[in-house]
């Protein structure tokens, strides 16, 4: 599975994703996933996105990666679904590189023949992996990611 991302988690990057999660920025997040239209591949067929954790949620009042792909479900006229559910509660944010490699345990119901999958950051990969393969498992054909933004 390729993945795709706006930019990368430095600098002015870094700096716009913090603002966009941490001071409530819907409207950062909305121009950012409408920015991810250009990513998405001709043919793809529906989007979902990586769920937040319950702890995330809670404290920014919202789910940053649904902001993001239901924007670009509305920049790109493809359906948004929610296929994905976290079977691990906690937030991964305090985690160190080599536990993240570790991935999220998730479950997928149903899915499209071709998912667009959008997270915010891509770090390792791993949590990006395991949707996929979740993904896969309940029936999506191919798998393509995009994310606002990737740690180099």
């Amino acid at each position: 599975m390729g993945v795709d991302a706006l930019f990368e988690y430095e600098g002015v990057g870094r700096a716009v994703m913090l603002a966009a999660k941490n001071r409530h920025r819907r409207d950062l997040l909305v121009g950012l996933g409408r920015n991810l239209a250009p990513l998405v591949p001709v043919g793809a067929t529906e989007v979902t996105w990586v769920p937040a954790s319950r702890g995330g949620r809670r404290r920014r009042g919202l789910d940053q990666a649904e902001v993001l792909a239901r924007a670009l479900g509305a920049a790109t006229g493809l359906p948004v679904r929610r296929r994905l559910r976290r079977l691990e509660r906690r937030s991964r944010r305090s985690l160190n590189r080599a536990a993240r490699l570790d991935g999220v345990a998730m479950r997928a119901s149903g899915a499209g023949e071709w998912v667009v999958l959008v997270d915010d950051v891509r770090t390792t990969g791993a949590t990006l992996r395991s949707a996929e393969s979740a993904l896969r498992s309940a029936g999506a054909g191919r798998v393509t990611a995009v994310t606002a933004c990737c740690v180099p």
